[in-house]
């Protein structure tokens, strides 16, 4: 890679190829006969140009001549490259787009994947809740399981310290329903 691509910059109007080769190789005839390659704008003896489907992306979204195709959203952009859209945490340059082609984008975990939570505090430690609000919200949140965990200066606390035995039966029938 040469040009603005291989320099970083913020936006690249065009990437620069360089390759290096012996005198009489067919490498301009290959490169302009790459099957992504949409238009031959120059072809000579020691260099090339070409465009690439014929799209231009920017912040507006994904151009064809002066037509708008695609930017409304991300799905847009990336199905006008026969992609599907990869997600943002994806996103590094570690061989997403070889997955997407491929259909091997792994499943990344959703808020509805989580069935719990192992560190939690009442308001009788670091939280702010209740006991009971607590449970009460894991349900809402359709957890199978949620784990108190306080702490204190002195040591752990003992359950007593955190619940009574009526609070404690009414967190078992909230649990329950």
């Amino acid at each position: 890679m040469a040009g603005s691509y291989r320099r970083r910059k913020e936006t690249v109007g065009d990437l620069d190829i360089l390759a290096v080769c012996r005198r009489g190789s067919d490498i301009v005839r290959r490169f302009v006969a790459f099957e992504d390659v949409d238009r031959v704008v120059a072809e000579g003896r020691t260099r090339s140009t070409v465009v690439l489907r014929g799209l231009k992306i920017n912040e507006y979204g994904v151009f064809k001549g002066q037509k708008r195709r695609a930017g409304r959203d991300e799905k847009e952009v990336y199905a006008q490259v026969d992609l599907p859209c990869i997600a943002p945490e994806l996103r590094e340059d570690s061989g997403e787009i070889d997955a997407a082609e491929n259909g091997l984008l792994p499943d990344l975990v959703d808020t509805g994947d989580i069935r719990g939570d192992l560190h939690a505090h009442t308001r009788a430690t670091a939280g702010r809740a209740t006991l009971e609000e607590m449970a009460a919200a894991a349900r809402e949140r359709g957890y199978d399981y949620l784990a108190i965990t306080e702490h204190s200066r002195r040591g752990w606390l003992e359950a007593e310290d955190v619940i009574n035995t009526r609070s404690w039966r009414r967190l078992k029938r909230l649990l329950k329903r």
